[in-house]
């Protein structure tokens, strides 16, 4: 038995000698637990802090819990705000706000603005709630006369700087404001607003509005505790017939919130199948160093070493890579989210933040150094359990079985390299599983990415799946102008176009409705009117059928669920003040509205109103028409009767969270093709270093370096083979359920999986070339293969 201090001294001597043999090895793996540590670690962090600047903001600024849209004047108004400010419940009531949403596209610098504003009058009254936060520009009460305060987020959307002018469509043409601040709004602090708001001087929307477009009031309400506000509205509803728009700070939060947290997700699976990937990558090498290390086992366990001195010896280089990796991995992903904390607070103006990241980062730390020493002390048991005889008698001997193999496949006739590869693959089977094990877990992925990258690219082409209709433009009557054009009128002149550019015209107005439920509750919600059959406008359904008659309604997914409807269910709306019980006859899905509205055919709405006219008309276009060109002829035609915008998928707010999406979708791609060629070049390190004799051997008997290494090549790209025809069928079975746990919180169900076949061959076709100057570049090691080590053996 040796002492207790030598062994441990010749155990550090041992592991130090098995690091500096096998750096490049030790290298690939704590790269790869750097790169899991690191993604499994920002993903828990963003889930516990990604809602927090938000919260500070809003308590901060003192803001409303709910937010009400009044499409009515001031006396309704003033009755419901005098309501709620007597309840107990209520800790502030705020001023009545005139707003006016522009849906004209506001001018700037010579282009158009593709996105509605809600243009609020900053009415002050107690300055301690619903507070602004300027970051730019003069610290007052409310902008000036000729002034705009705009959301910080449009100065790195738009471009725009303090002190540009911008034009706000009017009667006389376009009413020009100055850009006196960029604030922080807590009620729209996320860019997926459509519309926005945006701040003007008191009294100033009469100054370039018609009266009859000054009859919207939001009034901001902030309860002493958010919890009690369903028990209030609640109260409030049976006092009230209130037909307006509702907003709370749930919805706030959970626009501000809901990409962050689908990023954290798809980070925490990925994070997940790499600590997987790193776990083959450890098994493989330590399975190889015992190997090398056999004879030297026995020699140890000859003089006196324990079982637990030999597992040790592994478990202490399993320490090395640890403590170098995954603090590494964790330092930065900390930085990381450092750096998008820093940014969000930075536009918030938020001058200090406790993150409290120490949870998630210690979480991740402990799973990942548990679960790797339980994986080396598993693995290092056989070396532990080997007899000292037995070490010692099963030497790393040259396998004559490849010498007679080699006499076979020459009278055989069968080519020589692939039959080494294959012998190899045979003999090396753990490891060439581990192997396919690593393609196929990153082609996978890779297949995953590819397809959700293209499927969120793919929404101009495939957009009734995303809940859109098919129009290219969208047309809409201008009615505060003197002389509006009618419906009939309109629809005469656009029949005119439709010979030549216009293939079919999709009339339709929108409409707000209240759910009311089984105790009395409403619930706002927005939906659309067409004049047609639905299925004319391409619209279509999860399941069941279009509304077609005055008794049936569509509802989308999320409205669906919250009311707790099914296909044949009956729902009372409250419609232009009439309560209306309707039967569900389809639900579908549609992104822009986040899961939630419904849908009507006009026969439903004209019994309520029977002077309902459509206000919007989409165009489907010719093929060959160009959208901007038939844009310019119509404007020139209608001129100031109607405005004109893209389709709904052009809008920036949709953009926008989509293209954020495919751009974390397209690094994590790059992420795992980098975590592959680690997985080859240590497979490849291994392969050459576990058959050194082996190669001696064959290149005593003629071969060449180059011939040895395409042998190597061969293997690799015949694992890579099988991979491939294992993932693609399980890709495709797996990527769509995948998919749609990702986007059920942006209101789709049926995920629209958009596959690009040409893409996905590209892209494998580059992976292959890839993997093959790697294979080539790294077997190179063999030509340090010395011949007479095999006479000195």
């Amino acid at each position: 038995m040796v002492n207790r201090v030598g062994a441990i001294r010749s155990i550090v001597l041992i592991g130090k000698e098995r690091f500096r043999s096998n750096l490049r090895q030790y290298l690939q793996i704590m790269g790869a637990l750097v790169m899991t540590s690191f993604c499994i670690s920002l993903a828990l962090q963003l889930v516990v802090v990604l809602e927090r600047p938000f919260d500070m903001t809003f308590e901060t600024l003192k803001a409303s819990h709910l937010l009400l849209l009044l499409e009515d004047n001031d006396e309704l108004g003033n009755e419901i705000s005098e309501w709620f400010g007597q309840q107990d419940e209520i800790a502030h009531v705020g001023a009545l706000q005139p707003y006016y949403v522009q849906s004209k596209n506001i001018l700037y610098e010579g282009r158009e603005l593709d996105m509605d504003i809600q243009l609020t009058e900053r009415i002050v009254g107690d300055t301690v709630y619903d507070q602004l936060k300027i970051i730019k520009g003069k610290p007052r009460g409310h902008p000036n006369i000729g002034e705009i305060w705009l959301p910080y987020h449009f100065e790195a959307m738009h471009g725009i700087q303090l002190g540009d002018t911008l034009g706000i469509p009017s009667q006389g043409g376009f009413y020009e404001v100055e850009v006196s601040g960029f604030v922080v709004d807590p009620h729209y602090l996320s860019n997926v607003f459509n519309p926005t708001r945006a701040w003007v001087a008191p009294g100033e929307l009469s100054f370039f509005l018609p009266m009859q477009d000054l009859k919207n009031r939001s009034l901001g309400i902030r309860f002493r505790n958010p919890e009690s506000l369903d028990t209030v509205w609640k109260r409030f509803g049976q006092e009230f017939d209130y037909s307006g728009i509702d907003l709370r700070h749930t919805v706030f939060k959970t626009a501000y919130s809901g990409f962050s947290k689908i990023l954290s997700v798809v980070l925490l699976v990925f994070g997940m199948v790499l600590l997987i990937i790193s776990i083959l990558i450890i098994k493989t090498t330590i399975s190889s160093n015992i190997l090398s290390d056999f004879k030297q086992i026995g020699v140890l366990k000859s003089i006196g070493y324990t079982k637990n001195n030999i597992i040790g010896s592994y478990i202490l280089q399993s320490m090395v890579w640890l403590f170098i990796a995954i603090p590494l991995g964790l330092f930065l992903s900390n930085i990381t989210m450092g750096l998008i904390m820093n940014s969000t607070l930075q536009k918030l103006g938020i001058s200090e933040l406790t993150i409290g990241t120490l949870s998630p980062i210690f979480s991740t730390a402990l799973m990942m150094i548990g679960l790797v020493l339980v994986v080396c002390y598993w693995i290092s048991r056989k070396a532990g359990n080997a007899k000292p005889t037995q070490a010692l008698r099963n030497l790393k001997t040259p396998n004559t079985a490849y010498h007679n193999g080699f006499r076979l496949s020459l009278d055989g006739g069968f080519p020589l390299a692939p039959w080494f590869a294959l012998r190899f693959i045979r003999n090396t089977l753990p490891n060439s599983i581990s192997l396919i094990l690593g393609f196929l877990g990153t082609f996978i992925l890779i297949l995953f990415s590819i397809n959700l990258y293209n499927s969120f690219g793919s929404l101009e082409k495939n957009k009734t799946a995303w809940g859109f209709d098919e129009s290219d433009l969208v047309l809409t009557r201008q009615s505060s102008i003197i002389l509006p054009l009618n419906h009939a009128e309109l629809m005469d002149i656009l029949k005119l176009q439709k010979q030549g550019s216009i293939k079919r015209i999709i009339p339709f107005g929108s409409l707000t409705a209240q759910i009311i439920d089984e105790e009395g509750q409403k619930q706002q919600v927005f939906g659309k009117v067409y004049s047609d059959h639905l299925s004319k406008a391409g619209l279509i359904n999860i399941k069941g059928q279009h509304p077609t008659g005055k008794d049936e309604v569509a509802l989308c997914i999320g409205t669906a669920k919250h009311s707790n409807k099914q296909i044949g269910d009956s729902i009372i709306l409250q419609i232009e003040g009439f309560k209306k019980a309707f039967v569900v006859t389809s639900i579908y899905q549609d992104i822009s509205a986040f899961g939630q509205g419904f849908r009507l055919h006009q026969s439903a709405l004209l019994p309520l109103n029977p002077l309902y006219e459509p206000t919007s008309y989409g165009l489907v276009l010719e093929d060959q028409v160009e959208t901007d060109s038939i844009k310019e002829h119509l404007l020139a035609h209608l001129g100031e009767t109607v405005t004109i915008e893209g389709s709904i998928e052009s809008r920036k707010s949709i953009v926008g969270l989509l293209q954020n999406m495919k751009l974390g979708i397209l690094s994590i791609s790059i992420l795992f093709t980098l975590i592959l060629l680690v997985i080859i070049g240590n497979d490849i390190t291994l392969q050459i270093k576990q058959h050194d004799l082996i190669y001696a051997q064959m290149k005593n008997i003629g071969f060449y370096s180059n011939q040895l290494r395409g042998i190597i090549l061969i293997r690799v790209m015949l694992l890579f083979a099988i991979a491939l025809v294992m993932a693609i069928p399980l890709g495709f079975a797996l990527g769509k359920p995948f998919a749609q746990v990702l986007a059920s919180g942006l209101g789709i169900q049926d995920f629209p999986f958009y596959i690009s076949p040409s893409s996905i061959a590209l892209v494998y076709l580059l992976l292959f070339l890839f993997v093959l100057v790697l294979c080539w570049f790294t077997s190179k090691l063999i030509a340090k293969i010395n011949p007479r080590k095999l006479v000195e053996t």
